[in-house]
């Protein structure tokens, strides 16, 4: 018995229709050392890689041709220096795509989602 119960739910896990949910931009600290810098840049770019993948799978799962355009983020642009400057300007650069993606991303989310924002 215990073993259909399982089977049950991980066939129930497994056929979701929904699509993903939206998780809140990270906060920043408030104390700028290059450790807290470092942490929040991949935290962000953890984040951003979120929005895209969302974008992507949504995309292809809804398959609408009126699906709203977006971009992907320039991977050229990031300087890959060690230093609090050039981890301040990635941390713009990527706070910038998420504030263009963000309210792309919300929408798509409150159109086809079942459940509303």
């Amino acid at each position: 018995m215990l073993k259909l119960v399982n089977y049950l739910l991980i066939t129930f896990l497994l056929c979701c229709t929904t699509i993903a949910s939206l998780p809140d931009k990270p906060n920043l600290p408030i104390i700028q050392t290059l450790g807290t810098l470092a942490k929040d840049e991949a935290q962000l770019s953890d984040y951003v890689m979120y929005l895209i993948t969302f974008l992507a799978k949504t995309k292809v799962k809804v398959n609408d041709l009126n699906y709203p355009e977006y971009i992907y983020p320039n991977l050229s642009t990031p300087k890959d220096e060690h230093s609090i400057t050039s981890i301040k300007y990635n941390i713009k650069l990527l706070l910038e795509y998420i504030d263009k993606t963000k309210t792309i991303t919300k929408k798509v989310y409150n159109q086809y989602s079942k459940l509303k924002m």
